[in-house]
């Protein structure tokens, strides 16, 4: 039986950031091994990411968390659609590995999906930081759990020529369709982190000093 919810988490030279949201998904899934899989794709790191994620789940005693480590770095848009071609369950989410979730995501998520999985997408809130707030993206992907069956039979596909704004142009390939959307928006489950440097909307990296303040924010 296929699991319900596969969650693919993307990585590239994020040796500051990995293993703190490798770290929040392993304490959530054990109770979910039949129901979840965590896929992380990390698209040839040349930092210490890969070796992070391998000490963090040395001693995990699920089967639930599959590693793909590519060779070579493809891009943000052929990564996604890498991770979307080998989805093998009911529902999916992206993940960033420099961003964060809360203690209840799975719970939430997986709640979501039983109350309910005629919905096409799924959709919960999101916090901004360091900014702070609350706020309701539409053009992003890891605040939407989606029907993967949605995405197969309407022939929906990453542009994998695209370095940024890959989840904006596949979103607007989305809604023409007419999805139907469940809401969410009272339960924020995921932290955006715009702190990064080097990056299209990050401006500085103050992220780390205040991680135990996100988790209790996320709640």
């Amino acid at each position: 039986m296929k699991p319900k919810l596969n969650i693919l988490v993307t990585c590239y030279n994020k040796e500051k950031y990995i293993s703190y949201i490798i770290t929040m998904l392993k304490e959530q899934l054990l109770k979910y091994n039949n129901d979840v899989e965590v896929h992380i794709y990390d698209d040839g790191s040349t930092d210490n990411s890969t070796q992070i994620i391998d000490q963090i789940l040395k001693d995990y005693q699920g089967t639930n968390i599959k590693k793909n480590y590519l060779p070579h770095n493809l891009g943000t848009g052929s990564i996604r659609e890498l991770a979307l071609q080998n989805v093998n369950s009911e529902y999916f989410i992206f993940i960033d590995a420099d961003d964060l979730i809360s203690e209840n995501y799975l719970d939430k998520i997986m709640q979501y999906i039983n109350d309910n999985n005629m919905a096409d997408i799924h959709h919960f809130g999101v916090r901004v930081y360091p900014i702070g707030g609350t706020i309701c993206f539409s053009i992003s992907l890891w605040d939407k759990v989606i029907k993967t069956d949605f995405v197969k039979n309407n022939n929906l596909h990453f542009n994998t020529n695209l370095c940024n704004m890959e989840d904006a142009d596949f979103m607007e390939r989305v809604f023409p369709l007419n999805p139907t959307i469940e809401e969410h928006l009272e339960d924020i489950l995921y932290v955006y982190n715009i702190s990064i440097p080097n990056t299209l909307t990050h401006n500085g990296d103050v992220w780390l000093n205040n991680y135990d303040n996100i988790k209790e924010e996320c709640r």
